[in-house]
């Protein structure tokens, strides 16, 4: 892996921090944690953590599941990275001292970082794959294939747009800024529509959504993912998937989801 994969700039608008009261991250947060306490991993490692909400709903959903509070299943270490200086400060970590349980936060380009080693029993690619170029894609699910174990599983929370366009020059196609200003008018509207978020808050994520539609249309950064798309770069990556089970939509915003794709597990050939 070369190092010539590139990130846009990333920053965490302090606005940002309120996107935790809207139903829609509520969802995928809630998708998220059912099916990582499914998997049962010992090794997780959750890639673009942002503030840390996420983690600290999937403890929750633990803790909810499981009322001993000392229970996190087979879960030992955690790792969660991204590339803000600010990433993970709303998770304390002497919360979770008692629970047995290793917090890593490292803020570094997380996806170029990752070993080839086979560590990790789950991978939690959390609202990044929109944000790298689409040439650069088939390298990064490549590298996530890599830090697996064998039969360690992948699930990429994103939004996903359904214009299939791989052109260089898709951010000027038609159809395709019409679903990126449908999706984020979606946001605007469960913003507005949001009684715990004070009117400042409302206008600061607002003008953060209209930012990032202008920076779409410019083409600055991809910010969607296509599923088909998605689908076939996991199959070309070597991962399976589960036709049945493959994609769950969060039922708040259609554009949300989740997907979930495993490692195949090698079977050594017998010596005769």
């Amino acid at each position: 892996m070369n190092g010539e994969i590139k990130k846009s700039k990333s920053y965490l608008d302090t606005s940002f921090k309120h996107v935790s009261f809207l139903a829609s991250f509520k969802e995928q947060r809630r998708i998220q944690s059912d099916m990582i306490i499914e998997f049962n991993p010992e090794k997780l490692l959750s890639i673009g953590i942002g503030y840390g909400d996420e983690i600290i709903a999937l403890i929750d959903f633990y803790r909810k599941k499981h009322p001993n509070l000392n229970y996190l299943g087979n879960l030992r270490h955690l790792e969660c990275v991204d590339l803000h200086e600010d990433a993970g400060e709303n998770i304390v970590i002497s919360n979770y001292s008692t629970l047995n349980l290793t917090i890593n936060i490292n803020n570094r380009y997380d996806i170029l970082e990752l070993q080839d080693n086979e560590e990790w029993d789950c991978i939690l690619c959390s609202f990044v794959l929109h944000d790298i170029n689409f040439e650069d894609k088939n390298n990064v699910i490549d590298r996530l294939y890599k830090a697996l174990k064998p039969n360690g599983k992948i699930i990429i929370s994103e939004m996903f747009l359904d214009n299939n366009s791989t052109d260089m020059d898709s951010h000027e196609n038609h159809l395709r800024m019409n679903e990126v200003e449908k999706l984020y008018e979606s946001f605007i509207k469960e913003i507005n529509n949001t009684a715990e978020l004070s009117i400042n808050t409302k206008n600061d994520l607002i003008n953060h959504v209209i930012r990032t539609i202008k920076d779409a249309k410019l083409g600055k950064r991809d910010y969607f993912m296509n599923l088909e798309q998605t689908k076939n770069l996991l199959l070309s990556g070597g991962f399976q998937i589960n036709n049945s089970t493959f994609f769950t939509p969060n039922k708040i915003v259609d554009y949300l989801g989740v997907i979930v794709a495993r490692k195949p597990k090698l079977i050594k050939e017998e010596k005769y």
